[in-house]
C-alpha cells in the first residue's frame, strides 16, 4: 500500500459523523442586522451538543459575535428565503439587475440561507450573501464571525484581532480548519514515524577524537535529507 492510500485511511478512519449548522452554532444568542459585540458576557447561553460544550471550555466571554449591518434592499430579499434556499426564491425584481438575467442553474450557492441540518459552505474571508451561502438558517442577517469561526472548528476562547469585521473576517477565512489540521498533522506524524528508520545514523568521528568537521556535516546533513525523501518519494507518487 502507497503512503497516499495510508494517510488518506488515516484521516477517513478519524473523521466522526460531520456536524450539522445547529449542533455548531445552534447555542449563540440572536443577535439583530448590525447588532452583536465585539466582547460580550455569556448569559443565557446552554450548550446541547458535545461540540458546543467542548468549543466553549476556557472561554469566559463571548468573542466576536457581531455582524455588519445590510441594506434595507438585502433584507427585502432575505425574507423570501426559506431555510436552505438560495436566490432563487427571491421574486425576479427584488434580484440584483446581473441576476435577473441569470438562468436558475447559475450562481448555485448565492444568497443562500443555511439549514440546520445541514452542512456549511465554504467559509471564504467576507461572508457576503452574494458571494454564497451565508445568510443565518433563522435570523434575516448573514453569520457573525463567531459563527463563522465555530464553523471553522475555532474554541470559543480564541479571539480575532482587529477593531473592524474587515479583517477579522479575513482571519477566520484564510485558516485551516482546526479539526481539519488535527487530522492530517496526525496522518503525516504517523507516516513520518513509519519511515523515520530511513534516516541514517550520524557517522562516527574522525580517528584520534577529532570532531566532524564543517564539511563532513553538510555531506551527512544532505546523505541524510536525499535518504529520507527517496524513502518517502517512493511510497507518496502512484
Amino acid at each position: 500500500m502507497n503512503s497516499v492510500a495510508q494517510i488518506f485511511i488515516c484521516l477517513t478512519s478519524s473523521i466522526q459523523k460531520g456536524l450539522d449548522i445547529w449542533q455548531a452554532i445552534g447555542d449563540l444568542p440572536e443577535i439583530e442586522n448590525g447588532g452583536g459585540e465585539h466582547v460580550a458576557p455569556r448569559m443565557g447561553m446552554n450548550s446541547t451538543t458535545v461540540y458546543q460544550r467542548e468549543i466553549r471550555h476556557g472561554a469566559r466571554k463571548l468573542y466576536n459575535h457581531v455582524r455588519n449591518g445590510l441594506t434595507e434592499v438585502n433584507l427585502n430579499r432575505f425574507v423570501h428565503i426559506p431555510e436552505g434556499g438560495n436566490w432563487r426564491d427571491i421574486p425576479r425584481g427584488l434580484l440584483p439587475s446581473g441576476m435577473q438575467r441569470a438562468e436558475l442553474s447559475d450562481h448555485t450557492k448565492r444568497y443562500g440561507r443555511l439549514s440546520k441540518k445541514g452542512v456549511a459552505s465554504t467559509i471564504l474571508t467576507k461572508c457576503d450573501p452574494h458571494w454564497g451561502a451565508y445568510i443565518h438558517p433563522t435570523q434575516d442577517r448573514t453569520i457573525s464571525v463567531r459563527e463563522a469561526a465555530r464553523l471553522q472548528g475555532f474554541p470559543d476562547s480564541f479571539r480575532f484581532a482587529g477593531e473592524h469585521l474587515t479583517p477579522q473576517f479575513v482571519q477566520v477565512g484564510n485558516a485551516v480548519p482546526i479539526p481539519v489540521a488535527k487530522a492530517l498533522g496526525k496522518a503525516v506524524l504517523g507516516h513520518l514515524e513509519h519511515y523515520k528508520h530511513l534516516i541514517a545514523a550520524p557517522p562516527a568521528p574522525l580517528g584520534g577524537g577529532q570532531q566532524v568537521d564543517d564539511k563532513r556535516k553538510a555531506a551527512y546533513t544532505k546523505s541524510r535529507g536525499v535518504r529520507l525523501t527517496k524513502g518517502i518519494s517512493e511510497s507518496v507518487y502512484l
